[in-house]
């Protein structure tokens, strides 16, 4: 028989049906999970074997407390001859406290104990060090009046030195055991206090439980997936582009960092990644006509009235489906890479393997798949900025999907070259990977002209002089496309004035913001050079920074 879909109505009012006599406790397992940017859709498969004909209550004690109560559905599939009837949610009662937490939190308040004795012994020990400073403030002044009167012993002195002496010894040896003693109590609380934590996330797993009221008509087994969105996931791109040099290709890796704190461990789960929002009661904006009179509040909108109006409960279920013995079909899991679902406005990647991924503070890196695209590449030179030439690789996205933004490591055939960020590139879009820096281009910068002369009728315009030349090498094997940029200065006040002289060789762009580009190739081992030249007018008067 079919597969069925029932939405669950959570009718916490309603009282369990008559005929629910037996009452039997399933251990549910996380089977399969669709990861959103928001959410995920869960889905536990619940095995119930050897059914006997009669009235059921499945019992599950470990649903998420964070669960979105209007997406829970149950299927079910099997060879039993059964019918769904209700399913009710419920949080649990308040659980006791774990017995090794309540372990830890006694070894923790006997830390800070032991804490509050050492730091009794470090109060002591500086009183202790006063005192001294002031026996020895005393007895200088006492010993420098004596000494005056040749009224001390010598063995006198050297009694009151070695009194002090060996006190100060006494406090140092106190404190470095005090040190000693204080940093293995923090080493110990430290992990106490991790062990606690990593408890309390698994303690507090189980905060709500479920029932599915049955009716068995014919005896079998029966597995039942219970689904729910569940809030405290996400998950993001991350990348590896690497350049085989050899092959003359582009692979670029997709990952998916996922990370999720759902108070439950996803264990051996199918997991798909969707680029879809799942937002709950999407509602298509309406637009109305704009008019302009004396301010009034406005009424609410239907739409809105109905939305904060109590929701209708309903009496009974839609009648029940009768579910029947079919046979699921397996399916392969050896698959290269995983399945990409294009449902036109979202995009999912089914992982081929099994994941496993805890509720944490952690995410974990599933791979998505491997793309190679053919490139080209070229350089970015600002040689007023840097000495350094910024390989960049330009590729065309054929792959068939969009890549999102993401962080991206880059290796140049096994060599790592840099972490960069990958914009989002969409299907049959021209896609930048910055690759870092390349040391077989040397760019260089030198000022050839800096003169300042006064100008004009009456002496009143300054005008300075500068000229720069600018040189990019090309030390690799291969010719090279490189984009050299640099700038002239332009004027924001009528009283300055520039004017270009010289530009060799010209520009390919020239932009009003005074940004100039040269579009260069560079043959192997073969060296250009560009030269700028231009001066400024500006009042004599006005002091002004080139």
């Amino acid at each position: 028989m079919k597969k069925v879909l029932i939405p669950c109505l959570l009718l916490f009012n309603l009282s369990a049906p008559a005929f629910a006599e037996t009452h039997l406790f399933a251990n549910s397992q996380t089977r399969k999970v669709v990861t959103y940017n928001n959410q995920a859709m869960v889905t536990r498969t619940l095995h119930l074997s050897k059914l006997k004909p009669g009235a059921l209550t499945v019992k599950i004690q470990d649903l998420p407390v964070d669960l979105i109560l209007d997406s829970v559905s149950v299927t079910g599939h099997g060879t039993a001859q059964a019918i769904i009837h209700d399913l009710e949610i419920r949080p649990l009662e308040k659980q006791a406290v774990h017995p090794e937490i309540q372990k830890i939190q006694a070894r923790l308040k006997s830390i800070q104990n032991q804490r509050d004795l050492l730091g009794d012994q470090q109060k002591v020990n500086k009183e202790h060090r006063d005192f001294l400073a002031t026996v020895k403030s005393i007895s200088d002044e006492k010993i420098r009046k004596q000494l005056a009167y040749y009224q001390i012993k010598l063995k006198d002195w050297e009694d009151l030195n070695g009194f002090l002496l060996r006190h100060h010894q006494e406090i140092l040896a106190s404190e470095r055991k005090i040190s000693q003693a204080l940093q293995k109590l923090n080493e110990e609380q430290n992990e106490l206090q991790e062990a606690m934590r990593t408890l309390q996330t698994k303690n507090q797993q189980r905060k709500q439980s479920g029932k599915i009221y049955l009716s068995v008509d014919q005896a079998g087994d029966l597995d039942l997936d219970l689904s729910y969105m569940v809030p405290g996931v996400s998950w993001s791109s991350a990348y590896e582009a690497r350049l085989d040099r050899e092959q003359k290709k582009l692979k670029l890796a997709y990952f998916g960092d996922v990370k999720q704190a759902t108070q439950e461990n996803w264990v051996n789960s199918e997991l798909s990644l969707s680029t879809s929002n799942a937002l709950w009661n999407v509602r298509i904006p309406q637009l109305y006509p704009w008019q302009l009179s004396y301010y009034q509040p406005p009424a609410p909108s239907p739409a809105l009235a109905k939305e904060r109006s109590p929701k209708g409960a309903r009496s009974e279920l839609e009648d029940a489906i009768a579910l029947g013995g079919a046979i699921v079909e397996e399916r392969k899991a050896d698959y290269a890479q995983s399945e990409v679902v294009d449902k036109g406005v979202s995009v999912v990647y089914k992982i081929p393997q099994p994941v496993s991924i805890e509720s944490s503070n952690y995410s974990r890196r599933v791979a998505i798949l491997t793309r190679s695209f053919d490139y080209e590449q070229e350089y970015d030179v600002f040689p007023r900025l840097s000495e350094q030439a910024f390989l960049k690789i330009k590729f065309k996205n054929t792959s068939g999907l969009p890549f999102l933004a993401g962080p991206a490591r880059t290796y140049i055939d096994d060599d790592f070259s840099g972490k960069t960020g990958l914009a989002l590139i969409l299907q049959n879009e021209e896609g930048t990977i910055p690759f870092g820096v390349d040391s077989n281009l040397k760019v260089s910068r030198k000022q050839t002209k800096s003169e300042e002369s006064i100008e004009g009728v009456l002496r009143d315009t300054r005008r300075s002089k500068r000229a720069y030349q600018m040189e990019i090498s090309n030390f690799t094997k291969e010719a090279q496309k490189v984009n050299l940029y640099d700038h002239l200065p332009i004027s924001k006040d009528q009283r300055i004035k520039v004017k270009l002289v010289d530009i060799q060789p010209k520009p390919d762009k020239m932009e009003e913001t005074g940004i100039l580009k040269w579009e260069l190739k560079l043959a192997p081992w073969e060296k250009k050079t560009v030269s700028l030249e231009f001066w400024v007018d500006a009042p004599a008067s006005m002091p002004l920074s080139l």
